[in-house]
C-alpha cells in the first residue's frame, strides 16, 4: 500500500516539564506538520532534556543522532522534523550524509 508521501523521521526534546497529555499532543502536532508537508513519520525520536549533552542521551542503542541517521539510511527517509532544542549542527551534519531536509517546527506555540 502506498500513501503516495515521503517518509521523514521527527526528532523532539521536549520541555522539561512538559506533561504527559502535552507531550503527546506535541508529538501529534509534529506528525500533522509533517503530513501537511506531504510527509509521513516513520517514528518520533526524542532527546531527553535531562541528559549530558556530551553523550546526547546515548543508551545500549546509541544516542537519538545516530539512530536518527540509521534510521533515515534504513528507510530512505526524506526529511527530519525537529522540535524542542535540539542539537542543530549535529543535524545538519546528519542531513549532509544521509541527505535529509531539515524542517523545523513549534508543536508548543
Amino acid at each position: 500500500m502506498s500513501t503516495g508521501r515521503s517518509l521523514a523521521i521527527g526528532l523532539m526534546q521536549c520541555p522539561a516539564t512538559i506533561s504527559p497529555v502535552d507531550r503527546r499532543w506535541a508529538r501529534v502536532r509534529l506528525s500533522l506538520a509533517a503530513y501537511d508537508r506531504g510527509y509521513v513519520l516513520v517514528d518520533t525520536l526524542e532527546v531527553s532534556a535531562t541528559t549530558d549533552q556530551e553523550d546526547g542521551g546515548a543508551d545500549q542503542d546509541g544516542t537519538p543522532y545516530e539512530v536518527l541517521e540509521q534510521l533515515a539510511t534504513h528507510t530512505d527517509a526524506q526529511a527530519v522534523f525537529c522540535a524542542g532544542t535540539v542539537d542543530a549542527p549535529r543535524i545538519d551534519e546528519i542531513a549532509a550524509r544521509v541527505r535529509l531536509l531539515v524542517h523545523d517546527i513549534n508543536p508548543w506555540g
